[in-house]
């Protein structure tokens, strides 16, 4: 990308042409831009037949700025960029195009322009690099698929467009009353343009599952995958045999429902099958020809195993086994994993809890319940072997147990779980007689700490240790921030007229949900 519009090169002749010739500043091709994050790489995909580009002109003309003063010695320098905020009329607006890089022709698309949104998160790329997951071109490059997300992540509409006329077409739609995302870390939406059909994820039934429509009529076909538990990933589509592999969680009863398994199923919802056996979480290479792949199975407290396993999970070779000897010996312990039960007495409660390595059984310590409050993950993170877990084993050896408990796992969707508490599903799914489950643990929790946006009351707007009931818990430090809006609460607008400062912005929730406190961008210091 060069003053505002694509180039393309010449890698055998070195000769450079432009594109398109009519981007101008706030309104480039391509720009990679969402605001809290942003790169110089723009954002296109290549057509199979490498002679068209599907890309947009970023429309930010009336997008606010946000403002960056260095403390470099010498003169500060101050960086401006288009940033919105919740709240805001305007955000970034994508105008869809393909450009024919032969003739070096803008073909526009016949609809009006999409919020910058995917069905992923915020950005467009959502993993930070140039890729653009929710489009896909046909084998023929005739056509391109793509799926338009509301500013507020609770309507979808997958369309189809031709490359050379622009003429859109609309094939199916779905509206939710939380948010919609399309996977966990991968888009789990597929065009099957030679069987004219679309596989698509959904949370209807309250778990993540996969569905099959008609391409060209938009009715559904057939549900793939059914019963408890969620599709994570779709890794692979066998387009001939009709066969899927995807990752899935929960699906396997008795087992930790954050660990996750891959699976096997057909197109028509029969011979489903589990090919990662062993009661662990599995990270999963596959090969091209999808005939064998590479499984690293682990759990927070056992080191990691890697085999090869062919197509139908049979063990082929195992290839290592993690040595973990030398961490043990410097008087390293891994976390210890914990199950309990919730507030309603009933549902389960997973999460690991850290130990001062001098731990003396004989005294009392007291707890720190550590909180990662966004509705979009939990608290706990990826359930692999992992030999450090940020600070919480060095917040451990200050003199605390420190805790991290995921969001429920009960007979329903986590994700619905955990939007329809409106963000807050650890604060509100403290457990019961957590302290008391040892000898060694104080009755009082001491301190939350957690760090997010989007919070519903202004103490939830906090980041760092905020004292949970006991007065005797030390001081606290305070840092509420504003970044972009958070699809679970709902959109942002401003407080009536009046108001004072402390209203700061306000969610409009979603149905079922109360609103969003207000959330002040300053840094309240112990005082």
């Amino acid at each position: 990308m060069r003053d505002f519009n694509l180039w393309v090169r010449d890698i055998a002749e070195g000769r450079e042409t432009p594109l398109t010739t009519d981007g101008v500043k706030d309104f480039a091709y391509g720009t990679n831009n969402a605001g809290w994050t942003q790169s110089d790489r723009p954002i296109l995909l290549w057509s199979p037949d490498s002679k068209k580009i599907a890309t947009f002109q970023h429309d930010g003309r009336k997008v606010g700025e946000m403002y960056l003063v260095s403390t470099a010695a010498g003169h500060p320098e101050l960086k401006a960029w288009k940033y919105p905020l919740p709240g805001d009329e305007h955000i970034f607006t994508l105008h869809r195009v393909v450009v024919d890089a032969d003739a070096a022709k803008v073909v526009r698309f016949k609809m009006d322009p999409d919020p910058h949104r995917s069905t992923l998160c915020d950005h467009i790329t959502c993993r930070g690099g140039s890729d653009w997951p929710d489009v896909q071109w046909s084998p023929d490059s005739a056509q391109v698929a793509f799926v338009s997300t509301s500013r507020d992540h609770r309507h979808e509409q997958l369309r189809v467009a031709d490359a050379s006329s622009g003429a859109v077409r609309n094939v199916l739609d779905e509206t939710v009353e939380t948010f919609f995302e399309s996977g966990n870390g991968r888009v789990n939406w597929r065009v099957l343009f030679p069987s004219n059909e679309v596989i698509w994820f959904s949370e209807r039934d309250n778990w993540g599952q996969l569905y099959l429509y008609d391409l060209q009529t938009g009715k559904l076909k057939q549900q793939i995958t059914t019963g408890e538990g969620n599709v994570t990933q779709l890794l692979r589509v066998d387009e001939k045999d009709r066969v899927l592999i995807f990752q899935g969680a929960g699906r396997e009863k008795g087992r930790d429902p954050y660990f996750t398994h891959l699976y096997r199923v057909g197109m028509d919802g029969r011979n489903a099958a589990l090919l990662t056996p062993e009661d662990a979480t599995h990270e999963i290479t596959l090969a091209d020809s999808g005939r064998y792949f590479v499984d690293s199975y682990s759990k927070p407290d056992v080191a990691p195993v890697t085999v090869l396993r062919d197509g139908d999970g049979k063990l082929v070779l195992t290839l290592e086994n993690a040595d973990v000897s030398k961490l043990v010996a410097t008087g390293w312990k891994p976390p210890m994993r914990i199950v309990m039960k919730a507030r309603d007495g009933q549902t389960d409660l997973y999460g690991l809890m850290y130990r001062p390595s001098s731990l003396d059984t004989s005294k009392k310590y007291p707890i720190i319940n550590q909180i990662y409050p966004g509705p979009q993950t939990g608290s706990v993170g990826s359930r692999t072997f992992s030999p450090a877990r940020g600070d919480t084993q060095a917040l451990a050896e200050l003199g605390f147990i420190v805790v991290q408990v995921e969001r429920p796992a009960r007979e329903d969707s986590s994700w619905r779980i955990q939007l329809r508490q409106s963000g807050e599903p650890e604060l509100r799914e403290e457990p019961q007689g957590q302290a008391s489950a040892r000898a060694w643990d104080d009755g009082r929790e001491c301190a939350g700490e957690h760090h997010a946006a989007g919070r519903r009351r202004p103490d939830q707007g906090e980041q760092g240790l905020r004292p949970v009931a006991d007065p005797e818990c030390g001081a606290r430090l305070r840092r509420r921030r504003q970044l972009h809006d958070a699809p679970p609460v709902g959109l942002f607008r401003q407080a009536p007229a009046g108001r004072g400062a402390a209203e700061g912005v306000r969610a409009e929730a979603p149905r079922g949900s109360r609103v969003v406190g207000s959330v002040r961008p300053w840094l309240d210091l112990p005082g």
